[in-house]
This record gives C-alpha cells, structure tokens and sequence, in this order.
C-alpha cells in the first residue's frame, strides 16, 4: 500500500470515529461503555470497538485493552473482525483470550487486572506475538475496515459530506 492511501485511510478513520463518538451524549460518563455503546446502533457499535482494541493495543501492547475496562467490549471486537472479513484476527485474539482468561474476558475490571498480573509474563509473550501480527498487518486492517463501512455506510449516522468523502475516496 503506498503512503497515499493508508494517509488517506488513517484519515477517514479518525473522521469517522469522532463523528460516531459525537453521537454519544456527554452526559454519559466515559467509563461506562455499556451506556455510551448503547446509544449507538450495531454497525457504529462494531467500528468503534474495533477501533478501541486496535488504539489499545497499538500503542500500549495487548494486555492494555482489558486491563483498563475495554474487556466488556470483546464479544464486539471479535463480531467486528469477522464482519470486515479478517476471521484470522478474530482467531488469533480468540485464541488470546483462552491462553490468558480461559472462556471468556472477566466483565469485573479488577478480576481481569488480577489475572493479567497473576499470568503476566505469559501474556507478555502470547501478547507480544499478537502485537506484532497487527502491527505488521496493520495496512491490511486499515482497508478492510475502511471497505466495509464504505459497503455499509448507510448504517453510520455521520455528516453527509463524510460519508461524499468515503464514498469518492481512492483505496
């Protein structure tokens, strides 16, 4: 991908999720996700927790993510990497989730911040190796995300000249 394209997709993507964050009403205090995401219909749910995971995750490694809270978000994350047709993240993250909490994330903050210090150097590894996955296929995701809310952009309550934007752009 040249750089053209993945500035023009970065862009997009930040775009569009601040005008989906703007949906949420302020009155909703920022730590309680079930209340923010419940204002938002599932297409916008999908993109923007995949967007949280891949924010967390980019900058702060894997375990960041369900260390601060964002854990409740997994189920989402997870149907979101299918329905933009990247079932091999979706695989790999799942497969995260088992070697370090078993079934299924704790929805408890404090639960998932004890088992992910009780496992940590563990998670390190299997982390790692899942960070440098979406690192290195980072440009990968970027399009398939961009592509799908371009197929569904209908579903996001954004201003009509993004969605012009989205529709027109080169990639």
């Amino acid at each position: 991908m040249n750089q053209e394209t993945r500035s023009a997709l970065a862009m997009l993507h930040t775009k569009y999720s601040s005008a989906i964050w703007k949906l949420v009403p302020h009155s909703i205090p920022p730590y309680d996700l079930p209340a923010r995401f419940a204002v938002l219909n599932q297409h916008e749910q999908l993109f923007l927790a995949i967007d949280c995971y891949a924010s967390n995750t980019s900058s702060n490694g894997c375990s960041h993510f369900f260390y601060y809270g964002y854990g409740i978000l997994t189920d989402l994350v997870l149907q979101a990497y299918l329905a933009i047709g990247l079932p091999e993240y979706e695989a790999r993250i799942r497969r995260y989730i088992q070697r370090v909490f078993g079934d299924k994330v704790p929805e408890e903050e404090q639960i998932a911040q004890t088992i992910l210090e009780e496992r940590q150097a563990m998670e390190e590894e299997i982390g790692d190796e899942l960070s440098m996955f979406l690192a290195l296929h980072s440009d990968e995701f970027s399009l398939a995300l961009m592509t799908w809310v371009r197929a569904n952009r209908e579903h996001f309550r954004v201003p009509p000249a993004l969605t012009e934007k989205l529709a027109t752009a080169n990639f």
